[in-house]
């Protein structure tokens, strides 16, 4: 069953506190629930995002889980399978 998100206010409704509060005199529609999700998105900063600073040269930036997920990941997206050393790199 998909959700439409028109639903998500009937399931949650903190949400539509919060969405009456940033949207004051505005209705609950298709075009305020995409201006709430671009102005959300608008703060999402990826160049802070840890990955982004362990691109950069931040050795201590992930931890051992998250760079042997990163180290699977780009593994299995390059097509590769064999086994790599652990190292601080990918």
């Amino acid at each position: 069953m998909t959700t439409k998100p028109l639903d998500v206010f009937n399931t949650y409704p903190e949400y539509l506190l919060l969405f009456t509060k940033a949207f004051p005199e505005e209705a609950i529609c298709r075009e305020t629930i995409g201006l709430a999700i671009a102005a959300c998105e608008r703060t999402v900063l990826s160049t802070e995002e840890l990955f982004q600073r362990f691109l950069k040269g931040g050795t201590t930036a992930l931890d051992t889980q998250e760079l042997q997920g990163a180290q699977l990941f780009f593994r299995k997206a390059s097509g590769t399978s064999g086994t790599q050393k652990k190292s601080r790199s990918l």
